[in-house]
């Protein structure tokens, strides 16, 4: 639980406890940072990058569906003071050295908000591909609807 302080402090310019994140599609509406959500995700896998200093970023894995020849990365989250240094595109290559050579993923999967284009250009540079969709998933976020972007990458 330690953790949790400083990631969350990493996003408090844009949630406070009040304000949840919240998530919205065409079938249901659910909290998207809410902890209960997380006991659902029984295949989630988490991973904390340091470097000499303390902790650099977070991200999590998980099988997104009965199939276990996919991985999803989620919650990628890098310190704003480390953030345009490369540590972002070191844990992404790390997570998918995971992926593909241990767990023996045949996929791995990613969804970017639009309006964060340095992370998707962080995804693009490690190798990931814009999927073609007809649907493309819009979440409401603090009152305004926020486009997600679908990639993956197989090895």
């Amino acid at each position: 639980m330690a953790c949790f302080i400083p990631l969350y402090d990493w996003h408090r310019d844009k949630l406070s406890v009040h304000d949840r994140l919240r998530m919205k599609n065409a079938k249901r509406k659910r909290s998207f940072c809410s902890v209960k959500e997380f006991d659902f995700v029984k295949s989630l896998i988490p991973f904390t990058a340091f470097d000499e200093s303390g902790i650099v970023g977070f991200f999590t894995l998980r099988n997104p569906g009965k199939s276990v020849n996919e991985l999803r990365f989620g919650f990628v989250i890098v310190d704003p003071q480390k953030r345009g240094k490369g540590y972002g595109k070191a844990m992404i290559r790390q997570g998918l050295k995971f992926a593909f050579q241990i767990y023996g993923a045949r996929r791995v999967s990613l969804g970017v908000f639009e309006n964060n284009p340095s992370a998707y250009h962080c995804y693009k540079a490690v190798g990931f591909q814009d999927m073609i969709s007809n649907h493309v998933e819009t979440y409401c976020v603090m009152n305004e609807e926020w486009k997600c972007l679908e990639l993956s990458m197989e090895p």
